[in-house]
């Protein structure tokens, strides 16, 4: 932004009677030194970089006004240029932008859910569960027990390469601040290190042992079956492995620890599965297991059908993104960073845990573990930007 020589002495005046008015000068009372005097007392710089402080948010107001810019966070002013034509340069983070391109032509096929028979037995099973008849038990636990305990675990994360995404970064355009990213679809190449993650630290815990049917409900697979022989009073460490080649995605390759303390074993008798249960369950709106078989169905049908169609809009929304040119603020980044930190330590605090134990386990600070967030953080403000 320029401005007249005439502007720059007026607010270097005014900056010398503010000055004037806080010190002691010799010979002067308060306020009353001219301004040559106040100049060769404080000394130029000090006068100017007051006068800044007043005309430099006038300009930046000015020039906003002017300009149309609509800032997302406070301009800083970076550079004045003294020499004719006296210059104010200003570094403006910018509100973000989205460029959808054509995404009208995104198509993504959709599968209608299907309930089926294995996923109606669950939750029958689970109205079994909700009136099992427990007792207490001295002898040792066995498969379709509760067992009353401490439980710590945490999952190991192996060291690995990683690649994200599809490198393709789009030309900055012409009126994009200093600090303004410009983003298509962000690809890194790069090794991240093994780490361990808290997934249980709960010293007054009740947990049933799932029998091999029902493995998918344990902690992890295999769980029940290292519990299974121990009594009240006992204590076991024990790792289980999952291979690399594992058929659920998210286990493979990793490997998870436990440390077990049992307080208490109790047998779980579970009703039959008959009309009986079902007039019970049901507080009499059903007569027979046939009735509450077809009403579970029903429900969990709506249920698969909201979640496919959630699931549904957030690939499209990929898609979208995708596609995109999104540009934001390195502020932005920050912010969103700052958020998602926030947000974790809440939920560590809920668990017994800080963030701060958190960096201390996984050998991090502040700056590398806002480092791993900023992808997320990204992400995120790539949907929301895209969204509004």
């Amino acid at each position: 932004v320029e401005i007249t020589q005439e502007v720059l002495d007026k607010a270097m005046q005014s900056a010398a009677r503010r000055i004037g008015q806080k010190v002691n000068i010799p010979g002067f009372r308060r306020g009353k030194a001219p301004y040559g005097v106040v100049l060769r007392y404080v000394g130029q710089g000090a006068v100017l970089e007051e006068a800044l402080d007043t005309l430099g948010n006038d300009v930046y107001a000015s020039a906003l006004t002017q300009s149309a810019i609509e800032p997302y966070a406070p301009g800083t002013l970076e550079k004045f240029e003294t020499t004719p034509p006296i210059t104010l340069t200003f570094t403006v983070p910018k509100q973000p932008r989205a460029d959808l391109g054509d995404y009208r032509v995104i198509r993504i096929p959709y599968e209608a859910p299907v309930v089926e028979d294995k996923m109606v037995d669950e939750a029958l099973e689970d109205i079994r569960a909700e009136r099992a008849v427990i007792e207490p038990a001295t002898r040792p636990a066995q498969l379709g027990d509760m067992v009353h305990g401490a439980v710590y675990g945490e999952m190991i994360h192996p060291a690995h390469e990683h690649t994200h995404g599809e490198e393709a970064e789009a030309e900055k355009p012409a009126d994009a601040a200093e600090g303004e990213s410009t983003e298509k679809a962000e690809e890194h190449d790069h090794q991240h290190e093994g780490h361990t993650e808290t997934i249980i630290d709960r010293d007054d815990f009740d947990f049933v042992l799932y029998p091999k049917t029902q493995e998918d409900r344990d902690l992890v697979p295999g769980f029940a079956d290292q519990v299974v022989g121990m009594s009240a009073g006992d204590s076991k460490s024990f790792t289980i492995d999952f291979p690399d080649d594992h058929e659920n995605k998210s286990l493979a390759g990793h490997s998870f620890k436990f440390d077990v303390t049992v307080q208490e074993v109790k047998s779980r008798t579970l009703p039959d599965l008959n009309d009986d249960l079902a007039e019970q369950s049901s507080e009499g709106k059903f007569k027979t297991m046939l009735e509450l078989r077809v009403d579970v169905r029903r429900e969990l049908q709506t249920s698969l059908e909201r979640q496919t169609t959630s699931q549904y809009a957030d690939k499209m929304l990929a898609k979208i993104i995708e596609q995109a040119v999104v540009s934001y603020p390195e502020d932005m980044v920050k912010d969103y960073t700052s958020r998602m930190l926030q947000s974790l330590d809440r939920n560590l605090r809920q668990q017994g845990l800080t963030l701060e134990r958190l960096m201390q386990v996984q050998g991090k600070n502040e700056e590398t573990l806002r480092a791993d967030y900023r992808e997320n953080a990204i992400l995120q403000i790539k949907r929301d930007v895209v969204l509004s």
